[in-house]
Order: structure tokens, then C-alpha cells, then sequence
């Protein structure tokens, strides 16, 4: 996955503003602990085989995006700012299928 430019995740440059956290399902953790994010990176597979995955970014525009893909299989950890964005973005989407 690796879109990095600049410093941070994804197509938005700038300093990092922060880290976010990620939890992916079992399923998941399989293709995504195969893909490099960025560069300083930080993973960890929890002993049930869930994987966690830190990465720093600088703009959240894209990173929603990119999260709301992965659907049930990811949550959003921390920061709560982004958690509550990918959380808003749930129901709207799913109301475009109602």
C-alpha cells in the first residue's frame, strides 16, 4: 500500500499530526501484515492472530477512505477524532444501499 509522500500516510503532504491505530480481523490480518504502509510503520499480531497497525499521517481525508474498504474487518483504535469520522461515514454509506 506504501503512499507515503512526504512525511504521514497517503497523498496529503505535511508533518504528521499524529499516529493511528488499527485492529484488523483475523481474516484480514492475512493480506494486510503483507502490505507496507509507510515506512516507519509500527505492527504488532496479537496472540489470537488479529493484527494492529500504527501508522502517522498528516491529513484523515484519505485515510477514511481507504478504511471504509476494509469494512467489518478493521476498527479504528485511536485517535478518537478518527475513529468518530470512519464511525459517522458507517451509516451514510450503508443508507445509499437502503
Amino acid at each position: 500500500m506504501n503512499q507515503s509522500v512526504g512525511e504521514g500516510y497517503g497523498i496529503f503532504g505535511g508533518s504528521p499530526k499524529g499516529w493511528f491505530k488499527l485492529q484488523f480481523t483475523l481474516v484480514r490480518s492475512r493480506w494486510v501484515a503483507g502490505e507496507r504502509w509507510d515506512s516507519e510503520q509500527r505492527r504488532e499480531t496479537l496472540a489470537d492472530g488479529r493484527y494492529v497497525l500504527e501508522i502517522s499521517y498528516s491529513d484523515e481525508r484519505q485515510l477514511v477512505g481507504d478504511l471504509l474498504r476494509f469494512g467489518v474487518d478493521v476498527e479504528v483504535l485511536e485517535p478518537a477524532v478518527l475513529r468518530a469520522k470512519v464511525k459517522r461515514a458507517l451509516p451514510q454509506a450503508v443508507g445509499r444501499y437502503v
